[in-house]
């Protein structure tokens, strides 16, 4: 497996799990502390997911966190956007999270090309 795509998919779950600790932040401080609540919930989530893949998990790690860009894609229209820094920040946040799901895949698939090609199941 090509090293590079991998250590890619665990920067952008890094960066998404700073993200979302940032995000619990900048939501506590908006006066909704069960938003922040969700945040930091999530950071915990994509710091599994970036644990995972450091420990060589490459699967589950990679799955986890595909699930949690997928949903961060799919939830970003009901996010609370005020003003211009949470507009740009939440967007900058899901287009993240769309290069983490595209990673994902990315990862995936090689893994599932190179067990395929080593002759040994893809699961």
């Amino acid at each position: 497996m090509n090293g590079r795509k991998l250590k890619v998919l665990t920067t952008i779950a890094w960066v998404l799990t700073a993200g979302e600790f940032v995000s619990a932040l900048e939501i506590a401080l908006g006066k909704d502390p069960w938003g922040a609540g969700f945040a930091v919930l999530f950071g915990v989530f994509f710091g599994v997911a970036t644990w995972l893949l450091r420990r060589g998990r490459v699967s589950g790690g990679a799955i986890f966190a595909g699930v949690l860009c997928l949903f961060e894609l799919v939830e970003f229209s009901s996010w609370h956007k005020h003003n211009a820094l949470e507009w740009t920040t939440d967007s900058v946040f899901a287009l993240v999270s769309l290069a983490g799901l595209i990673a994902v895949i990315v990862v995936l698939a090689d893994r599932i090309r190179h067990r395929t090609a080593a002759g040994t199941p893809a699961v």
